[in-house]
């Protein structure tokens, strides 16, 4: 498993939020429907333009659209989860909710490359590799805040992601 862990300075994101329900893996399900409903209804693509990052046919690097979970309490066994922008200077937020993360120690968990038709497959068994097999055995202890899903245009047609947990 590939992972680092790195300081980072405080950062804003925004975008659509929604809870979901951890009960009997009901986020493992529901999550992915409400990527692609975000993806049918236009909700992607009105992120993208207002996201401050331009992607070109040859890009590669930080994809506009991203997640943050867990930067809130919401009740037992539920999990807020948000679609949305790392803010940038040339961001537009407006519409949208803000979540700001402070600075803090973060575990940083990279996927291997895959297409895009297996992002939920990559991503899942990365979350459920890091609770399962690195966490246990680590020194590191996952600390309050939110937890992120990065998403990177590799080359090509491959993406990856990257998972950050905070730490302590």
């Amino acid at each position: 498993m590939k992972f680092t862990i790195e300081n980072k300075p405080a950062f804003k994101m925004f975008g659509l939020e929604r809870i979901f329900s951890m009960e009997d893996g009901q986020n493992f399900m529901d999550i992915p429907a409400f990527w692609q409903e975000c993806f049918s209804n236009g909700s992607v693509e009105a992120l993208e333009k207002v996201s401050g990052i331009n992607v070109t046919d040859d890009y590669e690097g930080l994809l506009p659209v991203n997640a943050i979970m867990g930067y809130k309490e919401t009740g037992d066994n539920t999990l807020p989860y948000m679609i949305g922008c790392l803010m940038q200077e040339a961001s537009n937020p407006t519409g949208y909710d803000v979540v700001e993360i402070p600075a803090l120690k973060w575990g940083v968990f990279t996927t291997e490359p895959f297409r895009i038709e297996n992002t939920s497959d990559a991503v899942q068994d990365l979350w459920k590799r890091i609770f399962t097999e690195w966490l246990p055995s680590s020194k590191y202890i996952m600390a309050e805040g939110a937890q992120l899903e990065m998403y990177y245009n590799d080359k090509g047609t491959e993406e990856f992601c990257e998972i950050w947990i905070p730490m302590k």
